[in-house]
């Protein structure tokens, strides 16, 4: 193969046993070639002219810091974070509704976490019919909502205590829409490789201001829309029966998903589905159009070879590019070798290349990378929703009337906790460009393990309310009408703001519990980000990654939500459910607490294996 070059254009070459005729017709495709190539250059000035300015500045940003559109984007971390606020508004006063409708504290639990099976059940027929987009998705998303927020409301107009189990489970097939929020924040079609986690840290601070306004904002419904008198609402149903402090905050939700989904279809601009990852996409294809056409010429078939010839005259030069060589067919020689075989900078570059099948693969030492994320995106999920479960049970005048949290106090309770992570999560969108991700997983980690073993502590010395030690419990029987005459004087002994928040009671248990949501949601933020450093960019991988660790996520809500219920046993407690004594309190508190210690544990010894695998880029 001879190699062109333009300075040897004019200038035909005279080694041995190359015919005139063929040195002739090599120099006039050579001149042909320049003229293509000159005209080519031409009309791309003549584009680049045209071009507005901010698309001429997105084709100098690297490809690994490239956002997608803002107003999409937008679309997806509200609903995101309307999902969490749909999550976790029941979770002050579901307690109550399930004892009204004649359940349990348990049954509150499954209440809480069924939605994410039916989000896993869910996920794996939506992913078919997606298209590999996220319109489709969305659409789900807000009808499934809408629907069960209506069906949970209705659950008290018609006394059927398993309507608002239905109605969870409705909206957990909406909630199917987590796992393409992640999907979506790294999705290496439209999102860079340095800015993963920080999309990854914008959900985590949607997941924060959802933990907070849920539960405060189910709270003050409780409290302020209230129930009428038994005598009103025989005579007036709707108010009663409709619109009270158990129902208002589902159809509160009901109608913001309806003015969500309006946005949806207004501004939400879908990825193309033909779209290539970053880096092999239209503007290396453009790129490769220009820089690499083979130059066609008559008589050339099939058994051509391929004569390259460097076009360095007609393109500007820059230092941190190689000359690309451009093939000019040779007709009549067969060719010698195979592309793959030839000189990197002499191949040509395909215009619709894809990611290579080689690359595609991932090595042994990925997989237990793939079992440490997923091993942390259950566990911070499952210790999350089981406090946000069992607060509310553990604080109830039943179970320690020292503390006598209404639904309202429970909720005020678990808002301002998340709310005052609020400036920490801000805080960690920004450190996430310079901060490893495995720092932040360890970080969080640690914050997170270190308030349970505070609160394990608390209960083995029994001070887990303010005063020192707890006054010893009697044996508390839980009939009806004892549970209603107790609860209506410990809820009315005390409306101070201090007292209806709970500082005043558990100062303790608040630290702890504000020190469980910072740790584990800091440390949720990586386990979809890193994961999908460590495999390859492709949109196969993209979707397994999120996947995996979406059912990870999944599964750590439903057991933790029925778990903090349950709370070691404390969760019996309602309509004939039998007796509880101080001991059986404290030992149950004591297993539930010891349970999710054990689970960081194997987490922190996971985590100590693979750390040298666990290094990624930043940002």
């Amino acid at each position: 193969m001879y190699d062109f070059r333009t300075s040897d254009i004019g200038r035909l070459p005279t080694e041995r046993g190359f015919p005139a005729t063929l040195r002739l017709g090599c120099f006039f495709r050579g001149e042909m070639t320049l003229q293509l190539l000159q005209r080519k250059k031409t009309q791309l000035n003549e584009a680049e002219e045209k071009k507005s300015p901010a698309e001429d500045h997105n084709d100098d940003v690297d490809s690994e810091l490239v956002l997608p559109k803002m107003a999409s984007l937008v679309i997806v971390l509200l609903s995101n974070m309307f999902m969490q606020i749909s999550f976790f508004i029941v979770v002050s006063s579901s307690n109550e509704y399930a004892k009204h409708l004649g359940g349990t504290s348990t049954f509150s639990g499954v209440v809480i976490g069924i939605p994410t099976v039916f989000s896993g059940l869910t996920l794996i027929p939506l992913m078919k019919y997606d298209r590999g987009g996220y319109k489709i998705p969305l659409h789900v998303c807000c009808a499934s909502l809408l629907l069960g927020h209506i069906f949970y409301a209705l659950a008290y107009h018609f006394s059927f205590l398993y309507l608002i189990l239905i109605g969870r489970c409705v909206n957990g097939i909406g909630f199917s829409m987590w796992m393409y929020c992640k999907r979506y924040c790294s999705d290496p079609r439209i999102v860079g490789l340095r800015r993963r986690t920080l999309l990854a840290s914008w959900l985590m601070t949607g997941n924060g201001v959802g933990m907070g306004i849920g539960p405060l904002l189910g709270g003050i419904l409780y409290k302020y829309v209230g129930f009428d008198d038994p005598v009103t609402q025989n005579a007036n149903g709707l108010k009663g029966s409709l619109w009270n402090g158990f129902t208002s905050p589902a159809w509160l939700l009901a109608g913001m998903w309806v003015l969500y989904w309006i946005a949806v279809c207004v501004w939400f601009e879908d990825v193309e589905k033909n779209a290539l990852p970053l880096g092999s996409g239209k503007g290396d294809e453009v790129q490769g159009q220009q820089r690499s056409q083979p130059a066609k010429t008559e008589g050339s078939g099939s058994g051509s070879e391929e004569v390259y010839v460097t076009a360095t005259a007609v393109e500007d030069s820059s230092p941190s590019r190689l000359p690309t060589p451009i093939p000019i067919s040779r007709p009549g020689h067969r060719q010698r070798q195979s592309q793959s075989e030839e000189n990197p900078l002499e191949a040509p570059v395909a215009p619709t290349s894809t990611a290579n099948p080689a690359t595609d693969r991932i090595s042994s030492s990925r997989y237990p990378v793939i079992g440490c994320m997923c091993w942390f995106a259950m566990a911070c999920f499952f210790i999350l929703g089981a406090w946000e479960a069992n607060i509310p049970v553990y604080t109830s005048p039943e179970v320690t009337p020292e503390l006598g949290f209404s639904p309202f106090a429970a909720g005020n309770f678990l808002s301002l906790g998340a709310l005052i992570c609020f400036p920490f999560f801000i805080g960690n969108v920004f450190l996430a460009r310079r901060v490893q991700d495995r720092w932040t997983l360890a970080t969080g980690t640690f914050i997170g393990g270190s308030a349970l073993v505070i609160f394990l502590i608390l209960l083995g010395l029994d001070k887990t309310s303010i005063g020192g030690i707890s006054p010893p419990h009697s044996l508390l029987t839980n009939s009806s009408t004892s549970m209603s005459t107790s609860t209506s004087t410990i809820y009315d002994s005390d409306t101070s703001p201090i007292r209806e928040i709970g500082l005043a009671s558990a100062p303790a248990l608040f630290v702890c519990w504000f020190l469980v949501a910072l740790g584990f949601n800091i440390a949720s933020t990586v386990t979809m980000s890193l994961l999908s450093k460590q495999l390859p960019s492709t949109p196969r991988w993209n979707g397994i990654s999120s996947l995996v660790i979406q059912y990870s996520n999944y599964t750590g809500r439903v057991t933790g939500a029925v778990w903090g219920g349950y709370g070691g046993g404390i969760g019996g407690v309602g309509r004939g459910a039998g007796v509880l004594t101080a001991e059986r309190i404290r030992s149950g508190m004591m297993g539930y607490v010891g349970l999710e210690l054990a689970i960081v544990c194997i987490g922190g010894v996971i985590c100590g294996v693979c750390w040298r695998q666990l290094k990624a880029k930043t940002g």
